[in-house]
């Protein structure tokens, strides 16, 4: 519970930020996320996942405007879903979901509940023509055997379940992540975030550049799997 409340007073600077939505402008990539998408627990902005991610994805033809919209740092998913038209109204085109943290501190109502909120969540999302690209959890400290740690098994394996109903590709946050305590944050680093220093909870610096290669990798599979789909002829500039 410690650790819930010091995500909620450190993610909470976070709704503050959320880049302004417009019916006009370009289609953009939006990255729609928890505290891990605002960048806790890195050192600076740029060293988190989705600065890197954002770099690479610069020499892409997938180039151009870039958004973040961010969950509140105590809500689940159903308050998710009512940012949704939010980022629907952002008008984009691909979209790296990295949602589903916060139901591991719930309850067992509230993981009844995770499926039909998500696949809600992915639905709307590829029913506005956008590509998505849904990232399983993430590993954030729970011990084996813990209501977190099952807690994230089970929503993982229903994120993985839905995006293949979909034919989607996933990103891998847990394989990289888990039981590598290397890869979080701790009261020794320091943060960009206030309090300004790691918590046991939230990715350091190496923890946000695995999320980076898991990211990538998917993103780039997404990619190849669109060429295929395609004739020779309409192939374009893709990842390098």
């Amino acid at each position: 519970m410690a650790r819930w409340i010091v995500l909620a007073a450190a993610v909470a600077v976070a709704l503050a930020w959320r880049a302004p939505a417009h019916a006009d402008a370009p289609s953009a990539i939006v990255f729609f996320g928890d505290s891990l998408t605002y960048g806790l627990h890195a050192s600076a902005p740029e060293r988190a996942f989705r600065a890197i991610l954002t770099a690479r994805l610069a020499r892409t033809r997938d180039a151009g405007p870039v958004l973040a919209f961010i969950q509140d740092p105590v809500g689940l998913l159903d308050d998710a879903q009512q940012k949704l038209p939010l980022v629907l109204a952002a008008r984009p085109a691909l979209v790296f979901l990295e949602l589903g943290h916060h139901e591991i501190w719930s309850d067992e109502e509230q993981l009844a509940r995770f499926e039909a909120r998500y696949a809600d969540i992915l639905d709307r999302l590829l029913a506005s023509g956008a590509e998505v690209i849904p990232a399983t959890l993430s590993w954030l400290g729970a011990q084996p055997g813990s209501f977190a740690f099952e807690a994230s098994l089970r929503i993982n394996a229903i994120i993985r379940r839905l995006a293949a109903e979909r034919g989607l590709v996933v990103a891998d946050l847990w394989t990289p992540t888990v039981l590598r305590w290397e890869v979080l944050s701790t009261p020794a680093d320091v943060s960009f975030v206030p309090p300004y220093t790691g918590d046991d909870l939230h990715p350091n610096d190496a923890g946000h550049r695995v999320l980076a290669e898991a990211f990538w990798k998917a993103y780039r599979e997404h990619r190849q799997r669109a060429r295929l789909a395609i004739p020779w002829s309409l192939y374009g500039r893709g990842p390098r």
